[in-house]
């Protein structure tokens, strides 16, 4: 336990530039938060990849992420469900499904 956070300090002393270890916390935020397997997850994954960023900073980043997605996951999935059920937004909801573009996401 001790050695991860001796590597994490070591990464945030190194060398490198402020803004490729903030943005390896950047990239690693949205698919910590949204669902494993999706379109745009494989995005930031290969963005992570081909921008020079801190690739330990990224993966604590979606980790970290991820574990604060799973705590927060009952208050989404009601604040959902009651957005799924609105019928002000029901016209909305269908007109999104009725997209090919969107059946991607």
């Amino acid at each position: 336990m001790f050695e991860f956070f001796r590597k994490l300090l070591r990464a945030l002393n190194s060398s490198e530039h402020t803004w490729q270890i903030s943005l390896g916390a950047v990239l690693g935020l949205v698919p910590g938060l949204t669902p494993v397997f999706s379109l745009h997850n494989l995005l930031f994954i290969f963005l992570a990849f081909l921008i020079n960023v801190n690739l330990g900073i990224f993966i604590v980043s979606m980790g970290f992420f991820a574990g604060l997605a799973y705590l927060a996951d009952p208050l989404m999935e009601s604040l959902g469900y009651w957005l799924l059920t609105l019928p002000a937004l029901e016209g909305l909801w269908t007109a999104f499904y009725n997209n090919p573009w969107l059946k991607l996401t």
